[in-house]
């Protein structure tokens, strides 16, 4: 019974607490749009930058929640708000495939062997994305040539299968802690790729072998067995090997960014002038590079046994490299043909 109840407040905990690592002030900007697909309620949210204009076309981002997140707390994780009024573009926050925590709504998507409620009923997430994509048009003006897709761990997977399934409408993808699974894909045409890694993550490991299981890390540090939900995953090196290959890169990997703690390295000699980038940082672990935890209990106390256990699951933080800025320095140079 003891251990029922501490479950169970853990899971209250958990749901609130990986809402937010704290209030940006840009949450309250977020526009959501009601959508119904496939049975299911999943909403989208809308963020315009400072000064929008409805008569200019704008690039768009989507920003893909981690597994158990959801569009809110992938909104304060990434801090993409702030980053989308500095550099003027949009970012849509679609929701992945609904499961209920405690009193809140996360998601999952089905992105291969991985996670979730998403994986188990099969859920049909990229005819998801493509419908969010048809409608945000009716609230935005949207640049269709500059849509890209970014995401975290499960979000992360996510975006290198919109990449293989969604390659007409998806110019470019930029996944954080998230590697490529899939054995099937067949992009329509090149799609350039940046991925981001911690050297310190032990959930997306960046030398490959059985990933994920930071749910079951996390719970056992308060003596309750979950399910230990793993697959097997391909190393960095062979994700971005991979996507040379379907790209058609020639040449030498270059050195494009550098400091103490990070580096990236990029094949800029690809088929239709796209790239494959992948920028590894050595001090961070399973975290957004240039972010925070993504949980409200650790921003209410750091040292907290529950803040404690879940920097010790997912590792240290880094602001060795802002993936945001990175990021669309790297979007911009890539659009649909």
């Amino acid at each position: 019974m003891t251990s029922r109840i501490i479950f169970s407040t853990l899971l209250l905990f958990f749901a609130t607490g990986f809402e937010c690592k704290r209030r940006s002030k840009n949450t309250s900007s977020l526009d959501k749009h009601d959508l119904e697909y496939a049975g299911q309620q999943r909403p989208y949210y809308i963020h315009r930058p400072q000064n929008y204009d409805s008569a200019t076309a704008y690039a768009v981002i989507l920003a893909l929640h981690g597994g158990g997140g959801s569009p809110e707390n992938m909104a304060e994780m990434s801090e993409l708000n702030e980053a989308a009024d500095k550099n003027g573009f949009i970012v849509v926050y679609p929701h992945g495939y609904p499961q209920f925590t405690g009193t809140k709504t996360s998601g999952t998507w089905n992105s291969g062997p991985c996670c979730g409620k998403a994986k188990e009923e099969d859920s049909d997430d990229v005819g998801y994305i493509k419908e969010v994509i048809a409608r945000m048009q009716n609230f935005v003006t949207v640049d269709t040539k500059r849509i890209y897709a970014t995401g975290i761990s499960n979000g992360g997977m996510m975006s290198y299968k919109l990449a293989c399934e969604l390659a007409d409408k998806i110019a470019a993808i930029a996944p954080v802690a998230g590697h490529y699974i899939f054995s099937d894909c067949a992009p329509s045409r090149p799609v350039a790729v940046l991925n981001f890694q911690g050297e310190e993550d032990e959930c997306i490991l960046i030398n490959g072998g059985n990933c994920g299981g930071c749910f079951t890390t996390f719970f056992a540090k308060f003596g309750i067995p979950i399910e230990d939900n793993k697959w097997a995953c391909p190393s960095l090196d062979e994700t971005i090997a991979t996507w040379k290959t379907s790209n058609a890169c020639t040449g030498d990997e270059e050195e494009t960014f550098s400091n103490a703690h990070a580096v990236c390295t990029t094949v800029g000699t690809c088929a239709d002038d796209t790239a494959v980038t992948k920028c590894v940082i050595d001090n961070l672990g399973h975290n957004w590079p240039g972010g925070e935890y993504g949980t409200d209990f650790c921003n209410r106390s750091q040292n907290s046994l529950m803040c404690k256990n879940w920097r010790e699951t997912v590792g240290p933080l880094s602001d060795a490299l802002q993936a945001n800025d990175v990021m669309w320095a790297f979007f911009k140079e890539h659009k649909l043909p």
